[in-house]
């Protein structure tokens, strides 16, 4: 009743939605954290649980007591970027997660 417009089907308009998923694409990604026990299972743990697909991981110590980790993972756009960097953030001995150009 108070909708005048759709009393006049002249007057609509066809209206479609993309219902594609965005594509994926591929993200180097390194993590610097203190070197522990477990680490390397709490970053795939992490990956894993979010649902991301790990296309190669890499760990290595470095003098300081460090690890490095470094993986390529696909993403399904920049939010589920910043999403999966947040999430390894929190992990347990991390104090930097950066995306790399490799």
């Amino acid at each position: 009743k108070d909708l005048k417009n759709c009393a006049e089907p002249e007057r609509w308009i066809p209206a479609h939605w993309n219902t594609v998923k965005p594509e994926s694409f591929t993200s180097t990604l390194q993590v610097s954290a203190i070197d522990r026990e477990g680490l390397l299972m709490d970053v795939m743990n992490a990956l894993y649980n979010m649902r991301v697909p790990v296309h190669s991981i890499n760990a290595r110590q470095v003098k300081s007591g460090n690890c490095i980790v470094v993986m390529t993972v696909s993403t399904e756009g920049v939010e589920h970027l910043k999403s999966i960097i947040s999430r390894l953030e929190k992990l347990k001995s991390v104090f930097s997660v950066e995306r790399i150009n490799q």
